[in-house]
């Protein structure tokens, strides 16, 4: 499933901190596949705050949330 694959990328810009980058992986994968482009764009205003953030975890959170 084309989601498990962006959740994955996503999460190991995550892992090391990279949210900024985690968050744009993570959108950029979703809008390239037929399967996950109809996920609402509203969700990314949630990523950007916990990059504003900067907490790791919220943002392994917050992907990982999506189905």
């Amino acid at each position: 499933m084309h989601l498990n694959w962006c959740k994955e990328r996503a999460l190991e810009y995550a892992r090391r901190g990279e949210l900024e980058q985690a968050l744009a992986s993570f959108w950029s994968d979703i809008k390239k596949h037929p399967e996950t482009m109809d996920i609402s764009f509203n969700m990314y205003s949630i990523g950007v705050s916990i990059v504003t953030d900067k907490d790791r975890k919220q943002m392994e959170m917050y992907i990982q949330g999506f189905m």
